[in-house]
């Protein structure tokens, strides 16, 4: 298991906020919150290695476009 894996089980773990076995699972506002946080940090490195993904491709763009010209 990867630690991506592992933190989206974790974060599966503290959002079932249902009933286990006919009961309720105990959830506090902490709980919630801790979770809460949690998303959002993912969310947030998820975003930035989308944009980092985004930001290699145009300079391998632009690169090219620099060797293209050199060889012209």
């Amino acid at each position: 298991m990867t630690m991506s894996e592992t933190k989206f089980y974790v974060i599966n773990k503290t959002f079932i906020l249902g009933k286990r076995n006919g009961k309720q699972k105990n959830s506090t506002p902490q709980k919630r919150c801790t979770a809460l946080l949690i998303l959002s940090n993912l969310i947030q490195k998820l975003v930035s290695f989308i944009h980092s993904l985004h930001l290699q491709k145009l300079c391998s763009e632009l690169l090219v476009h620099q060797l293209d010209r050199e060889h012209l």
